[in-house]
């Protein structure tokens, strides 16, 4: 079965690179002959869908040089919601995974992260100390990884 049909980490992020890429070129205005002399420009290759996860990352930081913004995540805010602390926790989640730093967005990989930073068994449970200890830590670990890319 090909890397794009299975449901692995890796797939979901080719799938979410790739999706995010096409976002970018329509967001610069690119033709597609612009676009693959771009890719091949900055990686060699001509197709996105032929690229690794690095290379993939070099064309969407190529992109974003050229004026493309990044998309607004979409987080489904929980029920439960108090505070709005599990919204924020979330998509600065998601932020690190389209960073390429978190390998799987899934809810339970959150879970794990949360109760290895606080000792508590599910972020919902959080209550606010926590919830802002948790969201500080996920906000340094992101703003690292951007002042790295810099």
């Amino acid at each position: 079965m090909p890397e794009s049909k299975k449901n692995t980490p890796s797939a979901r992020l080719r799938r979410s690179q790739i999706a995010a890429i096409q976002i970018a070129k329509k967001q610069v205005g690119l033709d597609d002959d612009t676009y693959r002399d771009l890719c091949e420009e900055v990686t060699g290759k001509r197709s996105s869908a032929k690229m690794n996860s690095d290379e993939r990352g070099q064309l969407l930081d190529a992109l974003r040089k050229a004026g493309a913004k990044r998309p607004e995540k979409r987080v489904r805010v929980e029920e439960d919601d108090k505070g709005g602390y599990l919204s924020v926790i979330k998509a600065i989640w998601l932020d690190l995974h389209a960073l390429g730093e978190v390998r799987d967005d899934s809810d339970e990989a959150l879970r794990r992260y949360v109760k290895r930073m606080t000792g508590i068994d599910h972020f919902r449970w959080l209550d606010g100390k926590k919830a802002n200890h948790v969201i500080n830590c996920l906000n340094e670990w992101r703003d690292r990884v951007e002042s790295a890319s810099r």
